[in-house]
């Protein structure tokens, strides 16, 4: 199994957990873990991706092809969205995922993230899987329980407000890791 793979290396596990964030001593003003304080200074590379392909770990990608893209598109509102009805239903119809881009303050609410998950998926008709959160705010690995309470399949969240790259050294699809509870954080499967 992959994940025993990177146990085996103390450096790469605690980048891959994030092991780092668990008990921050300084968070920015947003109450964010920026690069700046981060032990990893070279995040430009995806060690752990690295380490897994040169062992022979394959990556598998929607109807068999040889890399996927996530792009993604935040939409803040500072209006109902029950107004936009019509305009999400065309994204929707045209084939477009539509996710939901939480609040300021939903990435360490569960009652807050399930509030602003059922509005959407009233106005989609349709459930809603995938999650950003506002201004990258973020709480590992509290967010990624309350999202996987909640019935997401993935996050797109994880990532520095200060500095692009690979936060966790991984440059694909991955299962977060609880290190308080020594688990994988189960989100349902990707299928597409």
């Amino acid at each position: 199994m992959w994940i025993e793979r990177i146990k085996e290396n103390k450096e790469l596990w605690d980048l891959f957990t994030r092991k780092e964030e668990y008990n921050p001593l300084l968070l920015d003003q947003y109450q964010r873990f920026p690069y700046y304080l981060s032990c990893n200074r070279d995040i430009l590379k995806p060690k752990v991706s690295e380490i897994l392909i040169e062992n022979g770990f394959d990556f598998e990608y929607p109807e068999g092809k040889k890399f996927a893209v996530c792009l993604t598109q935040d939409i803040d509102f500072n209006f109902e969205i029950e107004d936009l009805e019509h305009e999400i239903g065309i994204i929707r119809d045209r084939g477009w995922e539509v996710g939901l881009h939480g609040g300021h303050n939903a990435y360490n609410n569960f009652e807050e993230i399930k509030k602003e998950k059922n509005k959407i998926e009233r106005v989609l008709n349709k459930k809603v899987v995938d999650y950003r959160n506002y201004f990258l705010r973020f709480k590992v690995p509290d967010t990624w329980e309350l999202l996987s309470k909640a019935g997401f399949k993935y996050d797109t969240t994880l990532g520095y407000a200060d500095m692009v790259r690979f936060r966790n050294g991984m440059c694909h699809p991955f299962k977060p890791f609880n290190l308080r509870i020594n688990r994988e954080i189960v989100m349902i499967k990707l299928h597409r």
